[in-house]
């Protein structure tokens, strides 16, 4: 087998969303690199367990290299026993700076909020990591809808 793939429940946040991307890669895993394994592992264990597990975007407008940036959050359910259920949460990556600026023109400064889909997790033989997820956005604001405006 040359990779592994997981983390394919595509578990999206409560409410209305319309996919505002196309699938891309997560950027900047191999900067965080620690803390996307740690996500990977509680990914694969709320798999099993039949627990939620997603992205959250989050604009990060301080951001000292691109004003645009977004964050993107894996966030994974765990239970305890003898305890109520927390919500995990490991910096990830960023959302690639070309999309970033789209949605921040588009989505970010009209004041809506972003979500995010994971669509899967690849980790190859040679220890290469590829998350893809898609960006949502609030209805009226999709891929199409969006790229329509623009024509």
């Amino acid at each position: 087998m040359a990779y592994q793939k997981f983390g394919l429940d595509r578990h999206t946040p409560a409410g209305a969303w319309v996919e505002a991307t196309l699938a891309e890669s997560v950027a900047g895993i191999p900067y965080l690199l620690p803390y996307v394994r740690s996500w990977m592992r509680a990914v694969k264990r709320a798999e099993r367990l039949g627990l939620y597990y997603g992205l959250e975007l989050v604009p990060e407008p301080t951001n000292a290299h691109d004003e645009n940036a977004i964050q993107i959050i894996g966030v994974v359910a765990r239970k305890w026993p003898f305890m109520a259920p927390i919500t995990e949460r490991f910096h990830i990556g960023y959302v690639p700076a070309l999309t970033a600026a789209e949605l921040q023109t588009d989505i970010v400064s009209k004041g809506l909020r972003l979500g995010g889909e994971l669509q899967s997790i690849y980790v190859e033989i040679t220890g290469h990591i590829d998350v893809k997820f898609v960006a949502l956005a609030p209805p009226g604001h999709s891929f199409n809808e969006r790229q329509a405006k623009r024509a």
